[in-house]
């Protein structure tokens, strides 16, 4: 199957994990594997501040017309797990893929352009949701680092692995 572009604002708006500010991971999850979620073509990506809709309202069709319940695909996912430890989610990610975590968030994340993330503002602006795709360890500063991707940036390295 080829890869398919799942609604972001599907799981916004009509999964109950919460908002553009904020939510939980393990709720989308759990809605993706009981109810599925739509492709983007179906719901596209609204953005209030910028083109006046409600992207908290969950629609009752498509972009297109077809009804958001039953005539268009739905895509599921498999049960979700919490992964403990570094080397379970090493394990999963080398036999599985990539996995979903969860990164707490500082200011100066907006301006991370490359090498490893190390947050200099200490104090904590909310979270985040990320793709974790493998890891590394650089050794010129003995640091162990996630790879990941997110909304802000295609590819960043965090620290504390």
């Amino acid at each position: 199957m080829k890869g398919i572009f799942v609604s972001p604002q599907n799981a916004v708006s009509c999964s109950g994990t919460g908002s553009c500010d904020g939510g939980s991971p393990l709720y989308f999850f759990r809605y993706t594997n009981k109810t599925g979620i739509v492709a983007s073509s179906c719901i596209g990506y609204k953005n209030a501040q910028y083109d006046g809709t409600n992207p908290t309202a969950c629609p009752a069709t498509c972009d297109d017309g077809k009804t958001n319940t039953g005539q268009t695909t739905r895509y599921f996912t498999a049960t979700p797990v919490q992964l403990k430890g570094r080397e379970v989610i090493k394990q999963e990610i080398m036999a599985n893929g990539p996995v979903n975590m969860h990164m707490q968030t500082y200011a100066d994340l907006m301006f991370y352009q490359r090498g490893i993330y190390h947050n200099v503002i200490t104090k904590p602006n909310g979270g985040h949701a990320v793709k974790c795709v493998g890891w590394g360890y650089d050794k010129m500063s003995k640091t162990e680092y996630w790879i990941v991707a997110n909304r802000y940036v295609k590819i960043l390295l965090l620290t504390r692995v």
